[in-house]
């Protein structure tokens, strides 16, 4: 099982802080052939630097659900479609949150206890390999990340069994907490 690093062309959108990157990189180095990344936000010096590691390097998107199901752990920065494959998959999370939707997201990862997410913008926040290792050897926290990807594969069998998107109901829902008919 290897180690996700799906980061799209977002990490810009964090402010492109030659810091923040380095991070990533310092943090991805130690676990070389483990390490799948999809991140064209870092420089081509940081993308030679992890391939020498052994990092598989991957200049072009990967399909999350074919690559997930090989996951250990996927760190990406929280949007919710990531976040979503990951859950379905079930596979634990490191979120990198650089703006609302991010950590919105992440702290939801937290609340089931399916992850855990950094504050991309305090500049006290740090990614370490140690942080790295916890959760790719928390057995407890993959086991609860496997459950709920069953669970959520069950429910989203279900819905399609009702001809209904996880859209719609949570437009239901959204419209009843509103006191609105759906």
């Amino acid at each position: 099982r290897h180690l996700l690093l799906h980061q799209g062309d977002a990490l810009g959108a964090r402010g492109a802080d030659p810091d923040e990157s380095r991070d990533i990189v310092d943090a991805l180095r130690p676990f070389g052939s483990c390490a799948h990344l999809h991140a064209p936000e870092l420089s081509d010096i940081q993308r030679s630097d992890l391939a020498a590691t052994g990092a598989h390097v991957h200049e072009q998107p990967f399909a999350l659900s074919d690559t997930l199901s090989h996951a250990r752990l996927v760190v990406h920065l929280g949007g919710s479609g990531v976040a979503s494959h990951a859950l379905a998959c079930g596979v634990p999370q490191l979120i990198i949150a650089g703006h609302i939707e991010q950590e919105l997201n992440g702290a939801a990862v937290m609340r089931a206890g399916l992850g855990t997410v950094i504050q991309a913008y305090n500049p006290a926040a740090r990614i370490s390999p140690k942080m790295i290792v916890q959760l790719l050897e928390d057995d407890a926290l993959a086991r609860r990340a496997i459950d709920a990807g069953a669970e959520h594969r069950v429910f989203l069998q279900g819905l399609v069994r009702q001809n209904k998107s996880p859209l719609e109901k949570f437009e239901r829902a959204a419209l009843a907490l509103m006191g609105l008919q759906a």
